[in-house]
């Protein structure tokens, strides 16, 4: 079965997307140590690249470069909901092979709602 986008895009452009989300990811291991802020920042780069990546011919390695992505995304946005959820506390965090990592959620809930 064939499906035909409404939109069809420059490929060129499309490598161009993909670019700077592998770039940021190649940097995860280093930056999710610096700031709490990072287990937000670095799913929405996930996100993008398996977005981006729909538009690649869909072998394994794309299929599990979109799917590792996703994993680690979810696993990030559970850990930033766990600190606002008790803010007071600290945790420890490894999330599959990054290092890990401990913080707390104080300063997340001020205008009564989680954010970075």
């Amino acid at each position: 079965m064939k499906v035909d986008r409404e939109f069809n895009t420059d490929l060129n452009q499309v490598n161009g997307r993909l670019a700077f989300p592998r770039k940021m990811i190649g940097r995860i291991n280093q930056a999710i140590t610096i700031r709490r802020d990072n287990l937000i920042t670095f799913p929405k780069q996930f996100l993008s690249l398996a977005r981006w990546l729909t538009w690649e011919v869909q072998t394994n390695k794309i299929e599990r470069e979109s799917a590792t992505g996703l994993r680690y995304a979810a696993k990030m946005y559970a850990a930033f909901l766990k600190l606002a959820e008790h803010p007071e506390q600290d945790f420890t965090f490894k999330i599959f092979d990054l290092p890990a990592v401990t913080w707390n959620g104080l300063g997340m809930l001020e205008d009564g709602r989680a954010h970075p």
